[in-house]
């Protein structure tokens, strides 16, 4: 793994000579993806197809772009196979399509990498050809509570969630048992099971219970090994929303929200009309571009999941921001552009070793330990991958790493 990581930076320098072979690997992604994030994972993938090539390592990346329908996936999917004959796969960006996507893989034997996507069971199995590369639902909703209750030691929650679709509902069940196991309580709650929600009628309830003044007091950026810490970084300046005695009547200490991306900007635009103050924490949909543009109005203290740090000072980290920019004209700005060009350079790890040898593949991608990805370190456990997990932090207009979970 080392030697795929040194040959890939070395081509940027003199490129080597190609593999006789081609190794064809499908992608396809689903188009209910916010489009702006979908054009950053397809053009990670892109990237490390190109450095690949340059490195000597003859990969054909063919992608391809489906509405979410499971017929129109599964009649994409099974086209790709026939065509390309391809000796892996890798894409998609959500739980509910990653399921049915990766049947039609498995039915035809090739190994798939989810890019994005996440159930038990897309991995379940000793004999399953489906792997999951972005770190869990389960954890992120873990580690999202962890964020909450330790860092930004909150005791009151409001919550805005919705149950519309898979990734959403089980980041939510994990939050919420971890948020109670942990002493906090949920004051106030608010389930989005259509688009056409009151948001802002929710909002409102939650501005009439106060936010705690924020403590003039910062905590240092956090890494988490299982439910250990210990000061990791520089400090970032995190106010923390902290009472110093207890109110006769309960305060909000933070406002969480998990909701898909589409209905970012929606309760970002109720929030901001309620008069809502209160610090805001946030699951993955968040590292979205569209979550993006929404938290750019928010005027207070914000933290989101993402599944990577692209404000690293890390050299891969830098390597691939300076080579997407140039290549592209812009910066990456999702964590979801690393998994596009990680997902490949797994795939092509695997591939480099046993050639198009699909149970060879299956193999050999169980047995990646400690693999350097822009993700961070990757090791496989079975058919799911052990990432880090991170969690951002947006205050005026500016982005840096706040924690990170292992």
């Amino acid at each position: 793994m080392k030697s795929l990581l040194l040959i890939t930076i070395l081509s940027l320098l003199c490129p080597l000579p190609s593999y006789a072979a081609e190794f064809p690997i499908a992608a396809i992604y689903s188009s209910s993806t916010d489009s702006d994030t979908l054009e950053e994972v397809m053009n990670g993938a892109s990237l490390a197809e190109k450095k690949l090539n340059k490195a000597g390592i003859n990969i054909k990346l063919l992608q391809t772009v489906s509405d979410d329908s499971p017929e129109r996936l599964i009649e994409t999917a099974s086209s790709l196979i026939r065509k390309s004959k391809p000796c892996a796969a890798t894409g998609t960006m959500s739980s509910d399509t990653a399921a049915t996507v990766a049947s039609v893989f498995e039915s035809a034997m090739t190994p798939f990498l989810s890019t994005g996507g996440q159930t038990d069971s897309l991995t379940s199995g000793s004999g399953s050809m489906a792997f999951s590369l972005a770190s869990s639902n389960r954890l992120i909703g873990k580690s999202l509570a962890s964020f909450v209750l330790n860092d930004l030691e909150a005791e009151n929650i409001a919550l805005i969630a919705s149950t519309q679709n898979d990734d959403s509902r089980a980041q939510l069940r994990a939050f919420k048992s971890a948020i109670t196991n942990g002493g906090a309580k949920i004051l106030t709650s608010f389930t989005l099971t259509e688009n056409n929600a009151d948001l802002l009628e929710a909002a409102k309830k939650i501005a009439a219970i106060k936010p705690h003044e924020p403590a003039k007091q910062s905590s240092g950026n956090r890494t988490y090994t299982g439910v250990e810490a210990y000061d990791g970084y520089a400090e970032t300046g995190i106010l923390i929303q902290k009472r110093k005695t207890a109110p006769a009547i309960p305060l909000v200490d933070a406002v969480v929200v998990i909701v898909p991306a589409e209905q970012c900007t929606p309760v970002i635009a109720a929030l901001s009309k309620a008069g809502i103050q209160h610090q805001l924490a946030a699951g993955a949909s968040f590292d979205t571009l569209s979550g993006r543009k929404a938290l750019s109005s928010w005027n207070h203290q914000a933290f989101f999941v993402s599944q990577a740090d692209l404000y690293s000072d890390n050299k891969l980290v830098q390597l691939f921001i300076n080579n997407y920019t140039k290549e592209f004209g812009t910066k990456p700005v999702s964590g979801y552009s690393a998994l596009g060009f990680d997902s490949v350079m797994i795939l092509a790890e695997a591939i480099s070793k046993e050639g198009c040898d699909k149970d060879q593949i299956q193999a050999k991608l169980r047995e990646i330990k400690n693999f350097k990805g822009v993700t961070g370190n990757i090791s496989f456990n079975g058919n799911t991958a052990s990432k880090p997990l991170y969690i951002l932090q947006y205050a005026k207009g500016v982005t840096s790493l706040a924690a990170e979970y292992k």
